[in-house]
């Protein structure tokens, strides 16, 4: 089932830019995940390098025009390859309950279903 519209709106739009800190603070961005579609829409996200990010909550289900303010914090400790890109993509697909989507169903979406922005 192709998409004309997207499903979530994210903000900010196309990257999360980390500024450098003291050791003792961890740079954190902010992710907002907004529904805009008139049915509800299960979401998650997932990282190239997740060893390097606390991304909470990873997932979650959006009610129409629900919003989600999503808290990635870079880990100071983390070792930082120069050839791997770090990039996160955020998976979204209507779902018919509100409820949370298991890790189970996730895997039965089929490719179609899924809506993916980087």
């Amino acid at each position: 089932m192709p998409f004309n519209t997207p499903l979530l709106q994210l903000e900010p739009e196309s990257a999360l830019h980390f500024k450098k800190m003291p050791t003792y603070s961890k740079p954190n961005r902010m992710l907002k995940v907004s529904n805009l579609s008139s049915g509800n829409v299960a979401f998650k996200i997932k990282t190239t390098v997740p060893n390097a990010y606390f991304v909470k909550p990873t997932c979650g289900t959006l009610r129409p025009n629900g919003l989600q303010e999503v808290q990635v914090i870079r880990r100071p400790q983390a070792v930082f390859s120069n050839t791997i890109a770090h990039r996160f993509l955020v998976q979204a697909v209507p779902v018919q309950s509100s409820d949370k989507v298991s890790r189970e169903l996730w895997g039965k979406f089929s490719n179609e279903t899924i809506q993916e922005q980087r």
